[in-house]
């Protein structure tokens, strides 16, 4: 069963580019079969008047031939509607192409060493192959294990995160894809760029007159060091959630260094993240705010000397 299920496997591998044109030495006689030329699609390479066609048609209908073989069956036709499921949800997280590319030919071939049957375990196998694809294209592709999962659910699968997870580490030993660990710094730039589309924050600052390019740049490059300098203080927390908070320090001291009111709030960063309020205000309290007041400090002493 299990070398069975390779060789559609390898069958739709080879759907997906090199297609393979086998020899028939049976089909000396028949008819070929597409409209004007037979009546059904078969290894046959002449035409309904019995004339040898050219050697490029009969190539082509030998891939025909090939392809529609593969698309009949029905472990086939699985693995065929997982891809598709695997591309709806690529889309829905504007995923870029080459991390959906890369998804694809994750989930191709570990379905290939794994042997999955069940589409159940298929269709995780797919979310599975999506968290890798991510994971190795670092900040290009921002997205979190619980936005993988929701994509799928909302396409009328049942998944969990940890059994995401549990998945990646069977597709890291049967093929050895490595499991990355997601870096804080991946998800900052995409948290800058959709706090400050908020409206009160564009309003904030535009009472200021603060640029608002000017200020992503200061926020961006301050919560940088934050993270750097907070890199053993993070211990198990989740790194989405500690680069958003990092945000709301770097805020806090700009407010401080600039003279202003800080234009970021708990509210709004819980919000435009889609965190509670009060994981930001532990985060903060547990890894930045220490941090924070070291760095006001020292840059008080730095100004008034």
């Amino acid at each position: 069963m299990k070398d069975a299920l390779s060789e559609q496997i390898s069958l739709i591998e080879e759907l997906r580019g090199n297609v393979y044109v086998g020899q028939d030495s049976t089909a000396s006689e028949a008819v070929l079969g597409v409209r004007g030329e037979g009546h059904t699609l078969s290894s046959f390479h002449r035409d309904f008047t019995r004339r040898l066609l050219p050697l490029s048609r009969q190539i082509t209908y030998r891939r025909l031939r090939h392809l529609q073989r593969i698309l009949d069956d029905e472990h086939v036709k699985k693995h065929c509607q997982v891809i598709m499921t695997l591309r709806r949800v690529a889309e829905s997280l504007r995923i870029n192409a080459q991390a959906r590319e890369r998804a694809i030919n994750i989930y191709l071939r570990a379905a290939k060493r794994l042997a999955r049957t069940d589409k159940k375990e298929l269709i995780t196998l797919a979310a599975a192959s999506i968290l890798l694809a991510v994971r190795e294209l670092g900040h290009t592709a921002p997205v979190t294990l619980q936005e993988i999962v929701d994509g799928f659910n909302g396409n009328g699968a049942r998944i969990k995160p940890m059994r995401v997870v549990e998945e990646a580490k069977n597709i890291e030993r049967a093929i050895g894809e490595r499991v990355r660990i997601r870096d804080c710094r991946d998800y900052l730039w995409r948290l800058v760029s959709d706090i400050t589309r908020s409206p009160d924050i564009e309003k904030r600052l535009a009472a200021l007159n603060v640029d608002i390019g000017t200020y992503r740049h200061k926020l961006f490059i301050t919560a940088l060091k934050l993270l750097k300098i907070a890199e053993n203080r993070r211990g198990g927390r989740r790194p989405y959630i500690v680069a958003a908070t990092a945000l709301y320090a770097a805020d806090r001291f700009l407010a401080f260094k600039e003279g202003h009111r800080p234009f970021l709030t708990q509210r709004l960063i819980a919000k435009r993240a889609g965190v509670s309020e009060c994981t930001i205000r532990e985060h903060y309290n547990a890894i930045f705010r220490e941090l924070v007041i070291r760095m006001t400090v020292l840059s008080l002493i730095s100004s008034s000397s």
